[in-house]
């Protein structure tokens, strides 16, 4: 994917799968090389990662419901926590990603904790929204990114491939 900028000339188009932090390299790459590129981007649900905020490293730290997190008994009731804490953030006046900052730290033994039926259940349904949440971009980039969606430079589609020919 590095290559991208290289391959991609002016008027060209290019198809990309996945919508991940490489495809923003990739685009913004192609973008920069020539104004006429144009780039269609597929992935499962057509996710693109959100905004980076502010990082109080404080944020949420002896929370009542970050300790309701690390009780949650399943999957369901993890993402449940994760909500409350989000808005627990925002009501003291920070931001939602804090809570995905906090999850990050107590990631590693929550997943340990999960049974393998678990484990399977939430890379299955929750994993593309982690994802998303848990990578972000800088205000710059997203901002680039909206502009070559609204211009029409860059699509995003959700769905997947299913055959492929050469």
């Amino acid at each position: 994917p590095w290559t991208l900028s290289a391959m991609a000339r002016h008027g060209e188009r290019l198809f990309l799968i996945g919508t991940g932090l490489t495809m923003v390299d990739a685009v913004l790459a192609a973008a920069a090389r020539g104004e006429g590129s144009h780039v269609e981007a597929l992935s499962r649900h057509g996710l693109i990662a959100s905004r980076q905020a502010a990082f109080r490293p404080k944020a949420l730290s002896g929370n009542r419901e970050a300790v309701m997190l690390a009780a949650a008994p399943s999957p369901r009731r993890m993402m449940r926590a994760v909500r409350v804490l989000a808005r627990t953030a925002e009501a003291e006046g920070g931001d939602w990603r804090e809570s995905i900052n906090f999850v990050r730290g107590v990631a590693p033994t929550l997943w340990q904790r999960m049974s393998a039926t678990d484990r399977a259940r939430f890379l299955r349904h929750a994993r593309p929204y982690w994802d998303v949440h848990r990578h972000r971009l800088p205000e710059a980039a997203l901002a680039r990114l909206t502009y070559l969606r609204q211009t029409g430079r860059l699509q995003v589609h959700a769905g997947r491939i299913d055959s492929l020919q050469l």
